[in-house]
């Protein structure tokens, strides 16, 4: 921590460390010898985290992105009932820019980092991205 503080104090910046986390990433083999570790900054412990936001995407211990997707998936479900409650009113290219604005960019955000390691768990946001096309579309469910 030592070198921590010195690198700060050489750049100018501040630590808050209400806001710091402590986050051990590995398997659950290696992670079973961190136990409970104490870092202190200034007098202050660091809280030890299983999982952190970081800008927007969530970072779990063994990087399944599980809890990233759930994330995802609410947001989205949220997004997709919103658009079926306006639907009845508003035409097909409202729909689509709707959808590019509320759900496909929360799809795309950050998905480079966590899509391609969780391919077993975006089946689905494919399955939320097939009804909110189906509701676009105003199709029944046998045709997507």
């Amino acid at each position: 921590m030592d070198n921590v503080k010195l690198w700060l104090h050489a750049n100018k910046l501040t630590l808050n460390v209400n806001k710091t986390k402590l986050l051990f990433i590995g398997s659950p083999q290696r992670l079973i010898d961190t136990g409970n570790v104490q870092i202190k900054f200034k007098g202050t412990s660091i809280e030890q985290c299983k999982s952190v936001k970081c800008l927007g995407v969530i970072i779990d211990e063994h990087l399944n992105w599980s809890e990233q997707i759930n994330h995802v998936c609410k947001k989205v479900f949220f997004s997709l009932s919103m658009l079926r409650r306006i639907k009845p009113y508003v035409p097909k290219y409202t729909m689509t820019l709707l959808y590019l604005c509320l759900i496909q960019s929360q799809i795309d955000y950050c998905c480079e980092i966590w899509g391609a390691h969780a391919i077993n768990q975006t089946e689905r946001i494919i399955k939320l991205q097939k009804r909110a096309v189906r509701m676009i579309l105003r199709l029944l469910y046998s045709f997507i």
